[in-house]
């Protein structure tokens, strides 16, 4: 007996579950900001996390979606408008997940420094504006820089973050259909895993040299950092080279996270030591050794 398979509708399946494993690594960033932040800012975490979910949904379906992918211009998209026209919505959803994670990561950073009205206000600039026209530069096939080629509480939401940023990785790829795609999901999330690890467990032995002492937080944020900085290549580097990416995010944390101290920028969080170094580092190695696999005849 023959069996027909829809590929089409099985990728589109496969992307939408990927973006609600997506959307749970805004739990992960919840319960961190939480645990790292005075008792008396829960309420007021909580409260930004679960309307910049809502803000970000609505700003990012009226025009933050035309503008990153609707067709036309190479700055800005100037079709689909509240998805209208031919829109593939799994497509949709999972970069819309994408942006929700951007907003909440940016209400990491100034957590306790902002009225409600203007956070509001924030995340739809961000969602319906910023995070669409950067994306588009990167992700979208006419975009300028696209090259054609993803204590306790606080413990708790990082770990969420990790989860959820698996579903980043295995998600971008867009299919699962195609010879091979099986193995480049599974090292993505081997990748990912091996560069957070690295990067956790080199900050952890670097402060015991330098402190001799131990530190949770820096441990995570270690962590945190290895894994922003792993996911430009994460399905296409050797596993020893997702390794270095985690030590040398590591290195760069640390010395940002100094250089924020001792400027006395106010950041609870970490949130600029731990995504600026992860993402800079990130485009860094992705530039060097993106076509590392390819040039072995191991990547697509």
């Amino acid at each position: 007996m023959n069996i027909t398979i829809d590929k089409e509708s099985l990728n589109d399946g496969f992307v939408t579950l990927c973006g609600i494993w997506v959307l749970f690594m805004k739990i992960g960033l919840t319960c961190y900001e939480v645990g790292r932040s005075p008792a008396q800012s829960t309420i007021a975490i909580l409260f930004k996390n679960v309307v910049d979910t809502f803000v970000s949904l609505l700003a990012y379906w009226i025009h933050g979606y035309a503008f990153a992918f609707g067709d036309q211009e190479r700055i800005i998209g100037s079709k689909n408008f509240f998805t209208f026209g031919n829109v593939n919505f799994s497509h949709f959803f999972f970069n819309y997940a994408r942006c929700a994670i951007v907003t909440t990561i940016v209400s990491g950073a100034i957590t306790q420094k902002t009225e409600p009205i203007g956070y509001i206000i924030s995340s739809y600039i961000l969602a319906g504006f910023v995070y669409p026209i950067v994306s588009r530069s990167f992700w979208h096939q006419s975009g300028l820089f696209n090259i054609n080629l993803p204590v306790e509480l606080a413990v708790l939401g990082a770990f969420m973050q990790i989860i959820g940023s698996l579903g980043f990785v295995v998600g971008a790829q867009g299919h699962i259909t195609e010879s091979g795609d099986g193995q480049l999901a599974s090292l993505a999330v081997v990748n990912t895993l091996l560069s957070t690890g690295s990067a956790g467990l080199y900050g952890l032995f670097f402060l015991r040299m330098r402190r001799d002492t131990y530190s949770i937080p820096r441990l995570i944020n270690s962590a945190l950092t290895g894994m922003v900085a792993v996911c430009g290549g994460a399905n296409k580097y050797l596993p020893a080279l997702a390794v270095m990416c985690g030590a040398s995010a590591s290195l760069l944390y640390m010395a940002l996270e100094h250089l924020c101290t001792v400027t006395k920028i106010d950041d609870p969080t970490d949130t600029i030591a731990i995504y600026l170094s992860g993402g800079s580092l990130g485009l860094m190695f992705a530039g060097l050794f993106i076509d590392q696999r390819n040039n072995q005849g191991q990547a697509v």
